[in-house]
């Protein structure tokens, strides 16, 4: 009896870690850590024929309890491809939250050729030590190599997007991304001109962009060539988020989740009056101005930086 026991008792301790394990793991196990607890390859098999357990991919399997999820998804394919792996990519800028990128992608990133299961998209590429972190408890790259990874998959007003939310909220800076560039770049690498060129124009804005719609705004105005305006400039106890100094021209981009609503939309209106007062034209666009109405708002701007040529 003292026997019997003792095994129920070592039984219940290798179940209890293994559903420890699980719920770490959000539902998947991969074969070799069911081993390594003590559980047997026929027990595996067993819960699979009950439709207990589910085989996501070679070796990895998802306890049919557990809810389906992205992230779930993503630790199944990180156990599949070994402790080398790491998400990176779109997926590795969903874990971030870029701007732009939303949970769905299963890219991820291993030192050596692996032939992957439909579902998973695998690069092949040496990570540094620098290159890789965690966010999230997910291996992971870090943002910056995360950012000079999507400039070979997506296009550039994408990658500016991402950029700037990444500058944005410190996750890094346009000196050590124009430094880890420097390192890893080559002529023939997809995307390498973009990089260069978006890093130049970011070395001489000065601070970083606020919004999505900001880098919008510059976007439309480099495509027109209309000369670059000055991010944040201060007039009196006001500040412009772009402006062209010389002329006294102030440029605000409303949008009503940045401004905070109606009785701040109303605020800035009777700023534009106060300012006014000091030979400072301001003019304001929306969201829906830049998006959606581009040549309106190219055809005002043309109208104050070239008064005479239009006149």
């Amino acid at each position: 009896m003292v026997r019997a026991y003792s095994v129920g008792r070592q039984r219940e301790d290798i179940l209890r870690a293994f559903a420890d394990l699980k719920r770490k793991q959000l539902g998947v196990f991969h074969r070799d850590q069911a081993r390594a607890l003590g559980i047997s390859d026929d027990a595996i098999h067993r819960w699979v024929s009950t439709g207990a357990v589910i085989r996501v991919y070679p070796r990895v399997f998802r306890d049919a309890a557990s809810p389906v999820s992205w992230l779930q998804s993503l630790t199944a394919a990180l156990l599949w491809a070994g402790s080398e792996a790491a998400a990176s990519h779109r997926a590795a800028a969903a874990l971030w939250e870029l701007d732009g990128y939303v949970p769905g992608s299963i890219e991820i990133t291993v030192p050596k050729a692996l032939r992957a299961p439909p579902g998973i998209v695998v690069h092949r590429s040496q990570l540094s030590v620098g290159d890789i972190t965690t966010v999230s408890g997910f291996k992971t790259t870090s943002p910056t190599r995360t950012l000079l990874d999507l400039a070979a998959f997506v296009d550039e007003e994408a990658l500016e997007i991402a950029l700037d939310c990444a500058l944005r909220k410190g996750l890094t800076s346009v000196d050590h991304l124009t430094r880890r560039f420097a390192q890893t770049r080559s002529r023939g690498r997809r995307g390498y001109a973009t990089v260069d060129r978006l890093l130049t124009q970011r070395s001489g804005l000065g601070r970083h962009l606020d919004s999505v719609l900001e880098t919008k705004f510059l976007r439309l105005l480099r495509r027109e060539r209309l000369p670059r305006p000055e991010p944040g400039v201060v007039v009196g106890r006001y500040r412009f988020d772009f402006a062209y100094p010389t002329i006294r021209l102030g440029i605000e981009l409303d949008g009503y989740a940045h401004h905070g609503g109606r009785v701040n939309w109303d605020s800035d209106r009777k700023r534009s009056n106060e300012l006014a007062g000091l030979g400072w034209t301001l003019l304001h666009f929306t969201w829906e101005d830049v998006t959606q109405s581009p040549r309106t708002v190219v055809a005002e701007l043309r109208k104050h930086l070239y008064p005479t040529l239009l006149s």
